[in-house]
């Protein structure tokens, strides 16, 4: 119960809910809050990749900073599901344009 409402759930509409909704209001809960989560770091190892990548040697993918459950050759996904991961990782990193911090040195 403490969970429940802890999540946002009302006293009523916890007494009022089944043992499955109730599972799937603190299972979507919780998901939701991963996704979250995992959207934040996603964006903090853009901002890293983005500063350290023009004064870098050799060309650095953003997973090569923190790597995430998102991120592709994950064990239990199919085949498929992680070509269709690089692609869409591929397709997010295509739009950035690295621009030199300091453009005259060298």
């Amino acid at each position: 119960m403490k969970l429940a409402v802890k999540f946002g759930m009302s006293i009523s509409e916890f007494w009022k809910s089944t043992d499955r909704e109730l599972f799937n209001f603190v299972e979507a809960r919780s998901q939701g809050l991963k996704e979250s989560r995992e959207h934040d770091w996603d964006v903090a190892r853009h901002i890293m990749w983005a500063s350290y990548q023009p004064h870098a040697d050799k060309k650095l993918r953003v997973q090569d900073f923190v790597k995430l459950s998102t991120d592709g050759n994950r064990d239990d996904l199919t085949e498929w599901e992680n070509q269709e991961l690089k692609k869409w990782n591929a397709k997010m990193d295509e739009g950035m344009i690295l621009v030199p911090l300091f453009p005259n040195k060298k």
